[in-house]
Order: structure tokens, then C-alpha cells, then sequence
């Protein structure tokens, strides 16, 4: 058994016997909100959470591989085979739910009718892994047909029904100028024209993120997502590094965050990896599957301006250099301000 997360929810995934690493996957189930709103408020308590909820959901479309072993138990194929309704795979996966469960949680997995308290520890599994089979079969998780004959097993659930619209815009969320006492950012992309861009979180790919910038109406200020850029005096502007940056575009059409940017640094110390040899990894072990290649100059960057930031960060410096840097100038500048004279 892992733990995996998914978004901030813990999910219980089982390591069982399955196929094929490179397989494809099934749509996320389909059902109304209506009756799976009926199926909770029947099967639990009036007091459980939306996380409890969601954590269970998502435990029981990561199981495909356990469902695929308890259905089949449920539905005998051979003669001497004995038809069992609860088998130990489900048990187990219910015992789990309630180890990793914290005790004021695991409580509303139970209607107050169903007494709780007063239950034997053997009744306390066998009433989950029910709820458990049962709710599989709303969600349409099924194998097997009603007359027992096998349909298809069960394969990986696929999540990009549900997954989050992503837009890139500034962390800050008033103007950072004393001068300007707190003054709201107003969004400064045009509504009509709004860029998308491609988002490496990780190793997931989001694509046509679309990117917002701001703009403070007093000072003229302007906000990204990595930096923001103010106008002197004389006319020019000047690049504000963020060191607490969520996100940093490397190159024109690709942004990452900063697990990406901290593996492309700690792989490139840690294995003495080229970046070109680091591109090829990544793309390989990620891209491919969305059609996304990294290119050599995009993990340059994305080298460039996490030990920027990370240095800066660490040195408690807000690191300036000219408005839109090329990325030579970036890395003069930053030896200049962030080198050996830094403490």
C-alpha cells in the first residue's frame, strides 16, 4: 500500500496484482450529484466531511487493480469456486480506511442507528468494506455484468474530467510600494486577449493556462507571476525577482513550478547531469504522453532562475537587474549582485 496524494486529499492506493504498466485508462465515473449526494447522506453520518467524502471517492477509483480481485470473488467462474460477498481484498482496503482515518473522521462512516460504540472490531470492517462494494457499484466500477459473466476488468481512472483549470497570475496581492499604502492590483491583460501558456507542475502537464498580469493605477507598477517591473525615473524599468515565486517562465511558452525547477537543480548536482541529458530524461519519463518535449535551453533557465531565487532568498536580498533580461544578462547580474560579495 502508498499513500498518494491527490490535490490535498491523502488517498489509500493498494499495490495488487495487475497488467501492464502502459495500459490505457476509463472515463472518471459519470453519475449525477443528485444520487451521490442520496448514496452519502444514506450510508453515513449527517456530520461527515466534504475531505471525508473526497478521500473515499478518490480511495475507490485508485483501486482498480483490488476491485478487479474482490469482484472476481463475488462472481465465481469455475465450479469449485466459492462465491464470496465481502472478500479479505475489500476487508483489507476497509481496514486501511480505518487506520488512516483520524478517530473523529472514521466516527461519521456511520449512521447513529448503526450504534458505532457497541460494535465488535470484525463488524466495524465488514460494515465499511459493504459501504465500500457498495459504493464502487454507484460509481459504475464494475467488472462484472448482473449475470456474473465477466465485462471488462476494471482499468486506471482516468482524472482529466476533473482536473483544475489552472491560471497563472501574481502572488502579491497589493501594490508593493510604501508610497501606495496597500493599494489594490488591477488586472492589467487585456480581457479580450488573454495568453495561455503550458504549466509543468511537477511532472502533471496543464495545458492553455491561460496568464494574467496586474498593474498598480498609482505607481504604474506592473505584476507577474515570477517578477514584477517598476518604472524610474528616467523612463526606463526596472526587473523585481520574486523570491517567493510559485511559478517561473522559462522560455515563451512555458511556465514551471518550483518542484520542477528544485528537481532540475538537485538532478543536475546530484547526478552531474548535462541539461541536455536532464531535457531528455524528462521528456522521456514525462512528456511524452502529452506530446510535451522540454528543450535543452527551457531546463537552462529553469536552472537559471531557481538558484536566483533560491540564493536570494537565502541571502534575504531582492535581486533587480533591467526590465526583460536576456538570459546571459540575467546571469551576469546575478553573479555580480549574488556572488562571492554576498554574506
Amino acid at each position: 500500500m502508498i499513500l498518494q496524494m491527490l490535490g490535498p486529499f491523502v488517498v489509500l492506493v493498494f499495490l495488487c496484482p495487475g497488467v501492464n504498466a502502459m495500459q490505457n485508462e476509463q472515463a472518471f465515473p459519470d453519475i449525477s450529484f443528485k444520487v451521490f449526494n442520496d448514496f452519502i447522506a444514506q450510508n453515513f453520518s449527517s456530520k461527515i466531511t466534504l475531505a471525508t467524502v473526497l478521500m473515499l471517492l478518490f480511495t475507490t477509483v485508485e483501486n482498480p487493480d483490488l476491485l478487479n480481485l474482490h469482484q472476481c470473488q463475488q462472481n465465481p467462474q469455475l465450479s469449485d469456486e466459492k462465491r464470496v460477498n465481502l472478500s479479505s481484498w475489500i476487508k483489507s482496503l476497509a481496514r486501511e480506511v480505518q487506520k488512516q482515518t483520524p478517530k473523529p473522521k472514521f466516527k461519521t462512516l456511520f449512521k447513529q442507528s448503526e450504534n458505532f460504540k457497541s460494535m465488535p472490531e470484525s463488524q466495524i470492517i465488514t460494515n465499511i468494506g459493504t459501504k465500500l462494494n457498495n459504493f464502487a457499484g454507484l460509481l459504475g466500477l464494475n467488472s462484472f455484468g448482473s449475470d456474473g459473466r465477466l465485462i471488462q476488468r476494471l482499468l486506471p481512472i482516468s482524472k482529466k474530467e476533473i482536473q483544475a483549470i489552472m491560471i497563472i497570475c501574481p502572488p502579491s496581492i497589493v501594490c508593493s510600494d510604501n508610497k501606495c499604502r496597500g493599494r489594490a492590483i488591477l488586472q492589467h491583460s487585456d480581457p479580450n486577449e488573454i495568453a495561455t501558456t503550458t504549466l509543468v507542475k511537477g511532472s502533471e502537464i496543464f495545458k492553455d493556462v491561460a496568464i494574467l498580469s496586474g498593474k498598480c493605477s498609482n505607481c504604474k507598477t506592473h505584476y507577474f507571476a515570477d517578477h514584477e517591473n517598476y518604472p524610474e525615473v528616467g523612463g526606463s524599468r526596472r526587473w523585481v525577482y520574486l523570491n517567493n515565486a510559485k511559478y517561473l517562465k522559462v522560455g515563451k511558452s512555458l511556465y514551471v513550478d518550483w518542484i520542477f525547477s528544485n528537481a532540475v537543480v538537485n538532478g543536475t548536482y546530484s547526478f552531474h547531469a548535462s541539461v541536455s541529458a536532464y531535457a531528455e530524461f524528462w521528456t522521456n519519463s514525462y512528456g511524452k504522453q502529452e506530446s510535451l518535449k522540454i528543450e535543452r535551453h527551457q531546463i537552462w533557465q529553469a536552472f537559471v532562475h531557481e538558484t536566483v531565487r533560491t540564493i536570494a532568498e537565502a541571502s534575504g536580498v531582492i535581486f533587480e537587474t533591467n526590465d526583460n533580461p536576456s538570459i546571459d544578462d540575467l546571469t551576469h547580474d546575478a553573479f555580480a549582485i549574488l556572488g562571492e560579495g554576498v554574506p
